[in-house]
């Protein structure tokens, strides 16, 4: 009788835990892995994290993972202008919980420089998360000419080399041959008491005169480029051997470093600026200067200039 009873006892307890749970059902959003904060985790061109050095000219792939355990809201992405990207912000999802975005940023909304975009998720529970992507876009490098062991002798010397140099075709040109190109003259050497191992602009006043009783002397070409020219300390020997495009020479010629019209005591691996009439900017290093005699009183160079 006693097992009896106790079986009916229990028969009891489970009807009554039975009705209970049939008359207070639970809610889904008790589950209180549903009062977790949303969260974001970003990749951009296929790297974990949120920043990104990129060049001019190019997009970024975005892979942007969300959760919200309680329910997506809204999800905004914005540049920092406070403009949305396109596709933002997205209110329509469903009950998963997560929600994946893959999208591109065009190059037109990434300009040289630094740019930050921002993007949010909000909850049901109106709790939210924010992330801030940065991506720092370089200036795309342009073609240059590389001139490569240039020879110049000295125009004050009767020199064996010619003593004129133009950047735009890297020929180094007799002083015949000069003043009928005077056009293309940006870079003149000369080594004398006034102007020692000196690279030169043709319109520099003292080297007007020069070759000395000639027909061709500078004073008397139809064009007489005014070329800028300065020593460079901020630019190394490695820097310049390194040089590929004009993204360095853009950066270090400038017309607040680079403004005389004349650099003199040259010496190997002096590093020069320059500006050419024309506006073109380019790069000078000294190989070597020579002074055996009268007839090699020369200096041989590299220069590196925008196309």
């Amino acid at each position: 009788m006693r097992q009896i009873s106790k079986f009916f006892i229990a028969a009891v307890v489970a009807a009554s835990v039975v009705s209970c749970d049939l008359l207070n059902p639970k809610d889904p959003d008790d589950n209180p892995s549903n009062n977790d904060p949303p969260s974001i985790t970003i990749s951009i061109n296929g790297q974990a994290g949120a920043n990104v050095t990129i060049e001019e000219g190019a997009a970024v792939n975005l892979s942007i993972n969300y959760s919200a355990p309680a329910g997506f809201t809204q999800i905004d992405m914005k540049q920092e202008n406070g403009n949305n990207l396109a596709g933002f912000p997205k209110s329509d999802f469903d009950n998963s919980g997560s929600y994946q975005y893959q999208g591109t940023i065009p190059a037109n909304l990434l300009p040289v420089g630094i740019n930050r975009f921002t993007t949010k998720v909000t909850d049901k529970n109106n709790k939210s998360d924010e992330k801030t992507m940065t991506i720092t876009v370089n200036k795309k490098g342009n073609p240059i000419h590389t001139w490569a062991n240039k020879t110049l002798g000295s125009l004050a010397h009767a020199s064996t080399a010619g003593s004129s140099f133009s950047s735009s075709d890297g020929n180094v040109y007799s002083i015949a041959n000069a003043k009928t190109n005077s056009a293309k003259v940006d870079l003149i050497y000369s080594n004398g008491a006034t102007y020692p191992f000196a690279l030169v602009a043709p319109n520099l006043p003292a080297i007007g005169p020069l070759p000395e009783n000639s027909t061709n002397r500078v004073e008397t070409w139809a064009t007489i480029n005014a070329t800028k020219l300065a020593k460079l300390s901020s630019v190394t020997v490695a820097e310049f051997d390194g040089c590929t495009d004009d993204k360095l020479i853009d950066e270090k010629v400038t017309s607040a470093t680079v403004s005389a019209n004349n650099v003199t005591n040259l010496t190997a691996n002096n590093i020069v600026g320059f500006i050419t009439a024309g506006g073109k900017k380019g790069l000078i290093k000294v190989i070597s200067t020579d002074t055996s005699s009268s007839a090699n009183q020369s200096i041989t160079i590299t220069v590196k200039v925008q196309k």
